[in-house]
């Protein structure tokens, strides 16, 4: 399961009200940094000491012809 949201101006790296909101380590909390040309999509996890850590994903498109 996963919690998504924008950073429309900042990185895609938790903010200190993201890291403050996040409460669960069961979910990993993508992150979408709108700030550049190119959309920045990182995600993370909680860790047992509240800390936030990197967590890798692997972002996959259909080609158009897929169903």
């Amino acid at each position: 399961m996963a919690n998504y949201h924008s950073h429309p101006e900042t990185p895609a790296r938790p903010s200190e009200e993201d890291i403050r909101l996040a409460c669960d380590p069961n979910i990993i909390y993508i992150i979408i940094s709108l700030a550049q040309k190119t959309p920045v999509v990182k995600a993370f996890v909680k860790t047992d000491t509240d800390e936030m850590q990197p967590y890798e994903i692997e972002i996959v498109q259909k080609k158009k012809h897929e169903k």
